[in-house]
């Protein structure tokens, strides 16, 4: 007679489902509020606070000149038997001193300015100290992914206002081969930064704000990646524009008027599409520049533009191909414009 196996697939989906329902609010009703407060120190780190307190409370004690050396000692040995320092503690402790024979009037003043800070606080409730601890998780304190490392970036320095994060690239070395456990970080410093800057103090300021971005995220890596911190490279241009303007148009104002929307549009902080910098590695489009010119409010249409690769020592430029509809950028690259106004030319005469 053969044996009957036993049927090991006799539940259902939705019998599962209420089993670990039922198991997960058991054992949610089996932990403590005790129990939920020792979890949420272990992720926040309470007792570094409650040591703090102690620090605190002990300097504050060492303090007071006055006080004899056998209060000192009384009231030292009664803040090391508490396993924690807490409010209540805290301010008990303070009206005590200040009940002390010797305490003068003027340590008696700085205790009872102690004592208002703590006075009337309350206790918070396990829920606003879950709420408390889950912000304190969310708080982006490590670098792991891009976003991460342009975040902290931005947190190292107040004068950094934009970083670009490029991922397995060393930028010290090669801007083209994938190198595994590298991150290149683009800076770019605010504008007012090198204000009145000569070129030798420009250059040291620049230095050292890559070393300070630079020690801000090497303490929140991770240990098996490397980071290079660097400046943008700056691809130099000139933009030459003919326009054809309408009849009540003032020659001048309007060249004015397009030199500062050419300016605004390549700007590395406010410029671009969305007015927050010119992407990193965007290209350059020649029909957005007819574009810009052509929505001015004195152009009648835009006869011709004419784009320059600027060379240092060049005034001129190398002129780039009328058939060339775009101009690539590096990942690491940025626009700088140069241009004046006779630059700007009217046409249609």
């Amino acid at each position: 007679m053969p044996i009957q196996l036993p049927n090991l697939d006799d539940r259902t989906y939705n019998d599962l489902f209420a089993y670990l329902t039922e198991l997960l609010i058991y054992r949610l009703n089996r932990v403590t509020d005790e129990n939920k407060l020792a979890f949420l120190k272990l992720i926040n780190g309470s007792d570094r606070v409650i040591d703090e307190k102690k620090v605190a409370l002990l300097t504050l004690i060492g303090s007071l000149d006055l006080l004899t050396d056998e209060h000192k000692v009384t009231l030292l040995n009664l803040i090391n038997s508490l396993e924690k320092i807490t409010d209540e503690n805290r301010l008990t402790l303070l009206k005590s001193i200040v009940n002390l024979e010797r305490v003068t009037d003027a340590d008696r003043v700085v205790i009872s300015q102690s004592i208002n800070r703590t006075d009337g606080q309350t206790e918070k409730s396990l829920d606003e100290k879950i709420q408390s601890t889950i912000q304190f998780v969310r708080k982006i304190d490590r670098a792991i992914t891009c976003r991460d490392f342009e975040r902290l970036a931005l947190d190292a320095h107040p004068q950094i206002a934009r970083a670009h994060c490029i991922p397995r690239i060393d930028l010290l070395a090669d801007s083209q081969t994938e190198r595994p456990g590298y991150i290149s970080l683009v800076i770019v410093p605010s504008n007012d930064v090198f204000k009145d800057m000569s070129e030798v103090k420009e250059k040291a300021k620049k230095r050292e704000l890559i070393d300070v971005v630079s020690d801000y995220l090497d303490k929140r890596r991770l240990i098996t990646t490397r980071i290079i911190v660097v400046e943008p490279i700056e691809l130099k241009i000139k933009v030459k524009a003919t326009l054809v303007l309408k009849p009540d148009a003032i020659d001048e104002i309007v060249k004015k008027e397009a030199i500062i929307k050419l300016e605004d549009f390549f700007d590395p902080l406010k410029g671009g599409q969305t007015g927050t910098g010119w992407e990193f590695g965007r290209s350059i489009y020649i029909s957005e520049i007819y574009e810009l010119l052509d929505k001015l409010s004195g152009v009648d249409y835009v006869e011709a533009v004419t784009i320059l690769k600027k060379i240092d020592g060049d005034s001129e430029g190398v002129k780039v191909s009328p058939q060339l509809m775009e101009i690539s950028l590096r990942p690491n690259e940025l626009v700088d414009l140069h241009i004046i106004l006779d630059d700007i030319t009217i046409g249609g005469l």
